[in-house]
C-alpha cells in the first residue's frame, strides 16, 4: 500500500512481509527502513515548520483563545452545540475515511503512470 512520498522523490510503501519500504523510482531500487507492522499499522502525516521564538513564547500563547472566552454561552446554546457536535463527529468520521480512500486512490494512480513511464 502506498503511503506517501519522501522530499528526495521516494515512494513509502508498506510491504507485506517487511513492512516499510522506501522505493526510488528512479533507480528502480527499494531499501527496507527496518520499520516493522501490518500494512494497515502505518500512517504518514504532512510534517510543516513551525517557528515560535522563546522571546514571543508568552505573547504567541495569549494570542491563542482560551476555553474562559466561551463560558457566557448559555446552558441551552451548549447543549444544542453538543448534540450536533455528535452529529458532525459522525459526518467527520465518514468524510475522514473518504478523504483517506481518496488519497489512496490518488496515490495508486500516481504511482501507476510513474511506474509505467519507468519502465517504456
Amino acid at each position: 500500500m502506498i503511503l506517501g512520498f519522501r522530499a528526495n522523490g521516494d515512494v513509502l510503501l508498506t510491504a507485506r512481509n517487511r513492512g516499510l519500504v522506501s522505493y526510488n523510482p528512479v533507480t528502480g531500487e527499494s531499501r527496507d527502513l527496518g520499520i516493522f507492522g501490518t500494512k494497515d499499522s502505518f500512517y504518514v502525516g504532512t510534517y510543516v515548520e513551525s517557528l515560535a521564538l522563546l522571546l514571543e513564547g508568552k505573547e504567541a500563547r495569549e494570542r491563542i483563545p482560551s476555553d474562559t472566552d466561551t463560558a457566557s454561552e448559555s446552558e441551552s446554546e451548549s447543549e444544542y452545540e453538543y448534540e450536533s457536535s455528535v452529529e458532525d463527529d459522525d459526518d467527520r468520521y465518514g468524510d475522514v475515511e473518504k478523504s483517506e480512500f481518496w488519497m489512496q486512490s490518488s496515490m495508486c494512480q500516481y504511482l501507476t503512470v510513474l511506474l509505467k513511464r519507468t519502465f517504456m
